[in-house]
């Protein structure tokens, strides 16, 4: 009987590895790890936003039926099985799908594909919020021109700043990353605390400051108008332009 129930468990473990390694991995492009999306109100934690979810349909994947799910962080599994049911727009090998995300954060958000009741395919994202968005210009004062370095203290890092030249979301501990190399203090991981702390949401900022500029260089025309433009299109939505410059100009 022993030897019976040994065999019978090895094929269930079997079976499941089988199972697992038929899983495809889903490739999400967006939203991006540490992304704030900008949401709708100004009321402390209320809002949404319509948040893009795009990837690649994995091969062979055709007849399928596509669920999404958040879980909210720092717990590590989600607190119910509810997936909700989307119908994506799939171009060629691609798929995209406009999701209403309510404020908050952090969140995993999950993507799966099934055919009757199997996983084909699935693939996450983390960690993700909906929250603030702000946009910074000006110089030296709005990169790193400060002398001691500040980190971001909120217990759950929800302030993040977007690398230009890495093409990706950090945490915004100093020095920020910005377009003039600069590598000092600033004011934004304080703010972004603090705006935390009201707002209740995750906060992001959008760096296109550099130093030693004049407020006439980011006038329509300027050398600079253009990053400031680009910096804009990089979040679509965004709450508004921070502008800090020097006493002089």
């Amino acid at each position: 009987m022993s030897c019976c129930y040994r065999i019978l468990v090895l094929l269930v473990f079997s079976l499941i590895s089988l199972d697992a390694q038929a899983t495809e991995a889903l490739d999400l492009t967006t939203p991006e790890s540490h992304q704030v999306i900008q949401r709708t109100g100004v009321a402390p934690g209320a809002g949404y936003a319509d948040v893009l979810i795009s990837g690649m349909v994995p091969e062979g994947i055709t007849k399928t039926t596509w669920e999404y799910r958040l879980v909210k962080l720092p717990e590590q599994s989600p607190s119910s099985d509810f997936w909700i049911n989307f119908t994506p727009k799939v171009t060629e090998k691609r798929f995209s799908y406009s999701a209403r995300i309510a404020a908050g954060g952090w969140y995993r958000l999950e993507v799966r594909c099934r055919m009757q009741d199997k996983t084909e395919a699935v693939g996450n994202v983390s960690p993700i919020g909906v929250g603030e968005v702000f946009v910074v210009a000006g110089q030296s004062y709005a990169t790193n021109c400060n002398d001691e370095r500040l980190k971001v203290t909120d217990s759950l890092q929800r302030v993040v700043a977007y690398d230009p030249t890495k093409q990706e979301w950090v945490i915004a501990h100093d020095p920020q990353p910005v377009y003039d190399n600069s590598d000092g203090g600033s004011i934004w991981p304080p703010l972004g605390d603090a705006l935390v702390k009201e707002f209740r949401v995750p906060v992001a900022f959008v760096n296109a400051a550099v130093g030693a500029t004049s407020s006439t260089q980011w006038l329509p025309g300027g050398k600079l108008h253009t990053q400031l433009i680009a910096s804009g299109a990089k979040v679509g939505r965004f709450r508004a332009v921070l502008w800090q410059q020097g006493e002089s100009d």
